[in-house]
């Protein structure tokens, strides 16, 4: 990942040379990074998907969630007859008991998958299709409130941690639920430890890739109410405060008397 998504030089010979059978990207306030990839890269992507006519799965779930400014079109937008399957839900917007969404697809794809999911099960609930379908009827308005409420609480917590934990790091992200920040020090995966003690949950950069990578980072959601936003910054800075502390304490040498 990069500052603008996922790279997109080389992405055409990385797929042949790996007989890679689907490419899947988040290109819209990508989990945990929050990055937006631009209008031109998007073009390239479904430039590359008519060409080597391989499935591209566009999951837009976040994609509703734009905080400052418009985000550019989906991906099938820029080939409208590629194998790009675009992927749709309200449970990042409305609810996350939700489990209802949607795909957009070339009708021949659309059938495929319609085969496929109805021998793998008997059909969705029909409860929260229902459901689902109220919702459609008011999603502007339930867009608008949801925006209203995360752009509230994403500016609280990127200032607490402005004021509690100055030196922790972290861009800003346009949308979506999540920041990702960068700790000076440390690997977070023993602070998400010491942080568990406090009563706080994390989740370590390492277990958002594939090869373990990402181990200065943490993923911090902004999703709660004010209260739990609150208490919860005051317990990672107490648990900031022991971890380093610790950490001075094993970085000095062991003096022993003769």
């Amino acid at each position: 990942m990069e500052s603008a998504g996922v790279p997109i030089n080389g992405l055409r010979d990385r797929i042949i040379a790996t007989a890679a059978r689907l490419v899947y990207l988040t290109p819209t306030f990508q989990n945990p990074t929050g990055a937006v990839m631009p209008a031109a890269a998007r073009k390239e992507v479904a430039r590359i998907a008519s060409e080597l006519a391989i499935p591209v799965i566009d999951d837009g779930i976040l994609a509703e969630l734009a905080l400052e400014g418009e985000t550019p079109p989906r991906i099938a937008a820029y080939a409208p007859t590629a194998p790009v399957v675009t992927i749709g839900s309200l449970s990042k917007m409305a609810w996350p008991g939700l489990r209802t969404g949607w795909l957009r697809a070339p009708e021949p794809m659309i059938e495929r998958l319609a085969r496929i999911k109805s021998a793998g099960d008997l059909g969705s609930p029909l409860l929260t299709q229902a459901i689902t379908a109220r919702l459609l009827g008011a999603v502007d308005q339930i867009r608008t409130l949801r925006r209203r409420h995360l752009k509230s609480r994403r500016d609280l917590l990127a200032g607490l941690l402005r004021e509690h934990l100055p030196d922790w790091k972290f861009r800003l992200p346009a949308g979506g639920l999540f920041l990702w920040v960068k700790l000076p020090r440390g690997d977070s995966r023993e602070f998400a430890q010491v942080a568990l003690r406090h009563g706080a949950l994390i989740l370590p950069g390492t277990a958002m890739s594939a090869s373990g990578q990402h181990a200065s980072f943490i993923r911090l959601p902004f999703i709660p109410e004010e209260k739990m936003l609150r208490a919860g910054v005051r317990r990672l800075a107490a648990a900031w405060r022991e971890f380093q502390s610790a950490a001075r304490r094993s970085a000095q040498p062991n003096v022993g008397m003769v």
